[in-house]
């Protein structure tokens, strides 16, 4: 959902900014992939396959093509 209103709210780049530095303390390779979509979409790329990754939990695939197909 926050990624969601910082698109329409047009605070994108900030928001890809402290994903940014949050990505750079997160250790687990499942949490770093889920921050790297995030960004992605956050910098304009809305390919539904962002959510095809198999190192993404169930529940993080689930929640990217929500707030892929919402955006």
């Amino acid at each position: 959902m926050m990624v969601a209103q910082a698109i329409q709210q047009g605070n994108a780049s900030q928001l890809e900014r402290e994903l940014a530095q949050l990505s750079g303390t997160v250790d687990d390779p499942r949490i770093k992939t889920a921050i790297s979509k995030l960004r992605a979409i956050l910098n304009g790329n809305r390919d539904p396959s962002l959510a095809n990754d198999p190192a993404l939990s169930f529940w993080d695939v689930v929640e990217l093509t929500l707030l892929l197909e919402s955006l």
